[in-house]
């Protein structure tokens, strides 16, 4: 499943009306994206649209630079509609997404959820357990 699908899927289940606006051109193989900048376009009832850019979770501070640099996002911006990029990274096996908001005439940038830490794997040992060469402390048996 590709990050756009990740996201489609999380903007449906959030209950945003969702279209990739991403095109694909056979002739030189490349994706050409809505104003140069976004995959899909989501719109709910209440809310400006919003764009989104989707990616993986080590590209996003690349898009955000790419972003910051086009003059159609600005006036996108502009009239009120929102942008976004989804950054999707797999921890502990399960999918989890970063978005960054990018708002106002100076496109800063706002982390609106992060993925959780890895966290780290202990091994058998551990901290408060006796090691080999240390007697254990509740034996009866009096130290030689």
């Amino acid at each position: 499943m590709t990050p756009t699908s990740r996201s489609m899927q999380l903007l449906r289940r959030a209950g945003y009306l969702v279209d990739r606006c991403e095109q694909w051109n056979a002739f030189s193989q490349t994706r050409k994206d809505l104003l140069g900048v976004g995959d899909l376009l989501a719109l709910t009832v209440g809310e400006p649209p919003l764009l989104v850019q989707s990616t993986t979770v080590s590209n996003v501070s690349a898009r955000i630079a790419k972003c910051r640099e086009s003059q159609a996002l600005a006036l996108w911006l502009g009239t009120g509609c929102r942008f976004v990029v989804h950054g999707w990274s797999l921890v502990n096996g399960r999918w989890h997404c970063k978005i960054v908001e990018l708002s106002g005439a100076d496109m800063a940038a706002d982390v609106l959820s992060r993925p959780p830490r890895r966290g780290r794997k202990t091994e058998s040992g551990d901290l408060f357990t006796p090691r080999l060469h240390e007697p254990p402390t509740d034996d009866p048996r009096p130290a030689a």
